[in-house]
């Protein structure tokens, strides 16, 4: 059997098994207004500051910390000219998705947790981005919806899910994606990736999602980025709570290994981690729970 082969039949089964939710009306609005080929700024400040909410958000993160800009911007026409139409338009979706899978308080699953490991994560992206000279306006939210797949588990397959996420922390021994696959033939990342891409992602998103967890079988032109997303997922875990020293040894050698970056920069990427996600997580209103600089 090809790889190929091998692709769409696990696409095929996550069809059959998996109804992938719908992208929220504003998130599709969005989407359809930056792939048109006559689109202008103007378009996309429409359909944006139709939501005050939103708008004040986002501009709270255009002027925190993690962006770092020398002036502040004070509306959504200065961000877009400023930060570019992509990045303003993932640090919405951001949000946007966030809030319409944020989940039952009386749920067994965590919402809180997952969402704020999920923005640990997408700070640590743009982070750790950063420290390999590259630009990517995509990292944030890619970051944030690496795991989207996980969440999607959940709300369609309940506790039989919930379980083999039970199980797989018990043991602690077995990646998670890999339980998956022993238990549903396909894992989170491709259900995530499967999702992202019906929602009309790009495939600069949807293909590092997918091999967030082994990077070194990503596609040459995604292989990079995926290595940010599986160093920031462990820079998340240390983050909420897992401060093994062995996944701290990980991340040094990935870091210097992979991504050219100096092993000594780690523990203070950890603090600026932990500070600056403590921002963010306040604009999207989620508790930052024992979230805290790791030197303190």
């Amino acid at each position: 059997m090809t790889k190929q082969t091998e692709n769409t039949e696990i696409e095929d089964l996550i069809r059959k098994q998996i109804n992938l939710p719908s992208p929220p009306a504003i998130a599709v609005k969005i989407l359809k207004v930056v792939q048109e080929p006559e689109f202008s700024l103007n378009d996309l400040e429409k359909i944006l500051s139709a939501d005050p909410a939103l708008v004040s958000k986002l501009l709270r993160v255009a002027n925190s910390a993690v962006y770092s800009l020398p002036n502040k911007i004070g509306n959504i026409n200065r961000a877009l000219s400023i930060l570019g139409t992509n990045l303003v338009k993932n640090i919405a979706l951001s949000f946007i998705i966030a809030e319409e899978l944020r989940g039952r308080t009386d749920s067994s699953f965590d919402f809180n947790y997952f969402w704020r490991r999920s923005v640990t994560a997408a700070v640590a992206a743009e982070l750790v981005m950063g420290l390999t000279g590259k630009k990517d306006a995509n990292i944030f939210v890619t970051g944030l919806l690496q795991d989207i797949g996980v969440l999607v588990l959940h709300l369609t397959k309940g506790k039989e899910y919930d379980d083999v996420l039970r199980q797989s922390i018990i043991r602690g021994d077995i990646q998670i994606n890999t339980s998956e696959r022993q238990h549903f033939r396909y894992d989170h990342q491709q259900v995530g990736s499967m999702l992202l891409q019906n929602w009309g992602l790009p495939e600069s998103v949807t293909a590092p999602t997918r091999f967030h967890h082994g990077p070194e079988h990503a596609p040459t032109d995604h292989r990079q980025t995926a290595l940010v997303l599986q160093v920031a997922n462990m820079l998340s875990a240390i983050c909420n709570g897992r401060a093994s020293t062995s996944l701290l040894l990980d991340i040094k050698e990935k870091m210097a290994t992979s991504l050219g970056i100096a092993p000594e920069r780690s523990h203070e990427l950890l603090d600026d981690v932990a500070r600056k996600t403590i921002d963010i997580l306040e604009i999207f209103e989620i508790d930052p729970g024992q979230i805290k600089p790791y030197s303190l």
